[in-house]
């Protein structure tokens, strides 16, 4: 028997606080990718010195700290441990935060349909993996993300949200059509106003 979803996380009353699945799912990737001894040092390295239960919301500089120690200890595979980290996540809400009976639904419905509701969901639950930054659905598959807590201080040439992209991409590629994709376009590292994420199906 499946288990049942365990419901949404708690929102805290306080602003500043978000999901600890942005760390939890970024120390279990960095293990599967890296090892343990990389993940005990990059976790020692961010000051992170007990892991969040699963139902405990965290501070968003414990985030910032993490990603960012993430990109700078391990440079060359902080993207691939991000990414995959996105992909656990989602995989990890599926499981337990959404309902089965919603994914049907989601999955029964025509995608442009399916698309716009997953979106405005994403936005009602935005505050798990954006904190107090601003997210706006500015198109049907178009995101922006002001204040992403997972690059606060970050400076970069190019998007860096790989994080980010990854869970949307898992989220539509499972609830929406499988062969869909996110990319990053813009990102406030770069120094762009707005982090923009794309999801796009491969015909268009």
């Amino acid at each position: 028997m499946a288990t049942p979803p365990t419901g949404y996380l708690k929102r805290p009353a306080k602003p500043g606080f978000m999901g600890p699945l942005s760390i939890l799912k970024i120390a279990e990737a960095a293990e599967l990718v890296c090892g343990p001894d990389a993940t005990d040092h990059l976790l020692k390295a961010a000051q992170i010195f007990r892991l969040p239960a699963e139902d405990e919301p965290v501070r968003e500089t414990r985030v910032a700290d993490l990603h960012n120690t993430l990109r700078r200890e391990f440079p060359d595979v902080a993207s691939r441990v991000a990414r995959h980290a996105g992909r656990l996540t989602t995989d990890y809400v599926l499981e337990h935060r959404m309902s089965k009976r919603a994914q049907s639904m989601l999955q029964a419905m025509p995608w442009s349909s399916a698309s716009w509701l997953l979106g405005r969901t994403t936005e009602l639950n935005s505050w798990t993996f954006a904190g107090s930054a601003t997210f706006k659905v500015v198109g049907r598959l178009d995101f922006q993300l002001v204040g992403n807590p997972a690059i606060k201080g970050a400076v970069a040439e190019g998007p860096i949200c790989a994080y980010h992209a990854a869970q949307f991409e898992r989220l539509f590629q499972v609830l929406v059509d499988r062969n869909m994709v996110c990319h990053e376009v813009s990102c406030m590292a770069a120094g762009d106003p707005y982090c923009h994420f794309q999801i796009r199906r491969p015909m268009e």
